[in-house]
């Protein structure tokens, strides 16, 4: 039976993964039982299995969840979620699942770029709405929203009922935030100039709803076999393609910019962790307006060295 269950599938889950192996004896006994779960074997590869630590790969259902809780866990058993801050679905089974099982449920969350808060309280979302004084409507037709106009009216709506009130918005550097994958492909649908997508190859179909998406866009993925053929059969190959693995300093990123001549550079708030402030940095210098992805869920989770305290705390006090 496993002492905790570790759904990882980031930087810190991999980090998690490594430290809990070596966190001790529980009650002076035995290693703590910990059980760690990526959706694939990618994920799987890169976390290292040990005595106390199985890996396992592949996507569970709510239903799924709640069956490994029951039958594979002690009844004080930790439950970690260490899934990206995009995952909202994969978050919510979790949490889910964890009620229903009646097991302690933590969540393990990257710092945010877009919401972290100033001392008076404010979110960076706060801030652009009180300085520019108008309302997101306001705001599409005196800040440069007119591509988002057009692309709406050409999809058979209007901005409104193509975009949710206040789901988007201009900072004071010039940069675009949006609420999800489907608005910045309709932003940029109405823009002109060449485009690097680093949000990964899952919703790259989103953006082939862009005109001129084979010759304008520029796709940054994993150089995996599998994920090359699934970008080949949406129409992104040969330069438009570029298959690596971060993290990426801003150098390259810079580089980047540079050899694909982006005006645009599409990004998710994947916080420090997930190299946001070296793409923020290398946009910057290249003078390339960044089209930043909202999370998808407004939720609170604690640090990695947060979680390992609680589970030293839980397990192993005499060393916590």
């Amino acid at each position: 039976m496993y002492d905790v269950f570790l759904f990882a599938g980031t930087t810190e889950g991999r980090v998690l993964a490594d430290r809990l192996k070596e966190i001790g004896e529980r009650n002076g006994r035995r290693k703590i039982q910990i059980c760690c779960f990526t959706a694939t074997e990618y994920g799987k590869s890169l976390i290292s299995p040990g005595e106390n630590l199985d890996v396992h790969s592949g996507r569970l259902t709510e239903v799924d969840m709640v069956r490994e809780i029951r039958e594979n866990t002690t009844e004080d058993a930790v439950i970690i979620d260490a899934t990206h801050p995009y995952a909202a679905a994969v978050t919510e089974n979790i949490r889910k699942a964890c009620a229903e099982a009646g097991r302690k449920y933590i969540r393990v969350l990257r710092g945010t770029t877009m919401q972290e808060e100033t001392p008076d309280g404010h979110t960076p979302a706060d801030r652009a709405a009180e300085d520019a004084g108008r309302t997101v409507g306001e705001q599409a037709a005196q800040a440069g929203f007119a591509p988002a106009a057009r692309a709406a009216e050409g999809a058979g709506g209007t901005v409104g009922e193509q975009m949710a009130p206040d789901s988007f918005y201009e900072l004071p550097d010039g940069n675009i935030v949006v609420g999800s994958t489907e608005e910045a492909a309709a932003w940029l649908a109405g823009t002109e100039g060449n485009v690097l997508l680093t949000t990964g190859s899952k919703e790259l179909r989103v953006f082939t709803s862009v005109p001129d998406y084979r010759e304008r866009l520029f796709a940054r993925v994993l150089s995996l076999p599998s994920v090359v053929a699934s970008c080949a059969d949406l129409g992104f190959q040969g330069r438009n393609l570029i298959c690596m693995q971060g993290p990426f300093s801003e150098e390259m990123n810079i580089a980047l910019i540079h050899q694909t001549k982006a005006k645009y550079l599409v990004t998710k708030d994947t916080g420090r962790e997930g190299g946001f402030p070296e793409k923020e940095s290398a946009a910057k210098a290249c003078g390339c307006r960044m089209i930043i992805i909202r999370r998808p869920l407004e939720e609170k989770g604690i640090s990695v060295e947060e979680c390992i305290r609680r589970i030293r705390e839980k397990f192993v006090p005499e060393i916590s």
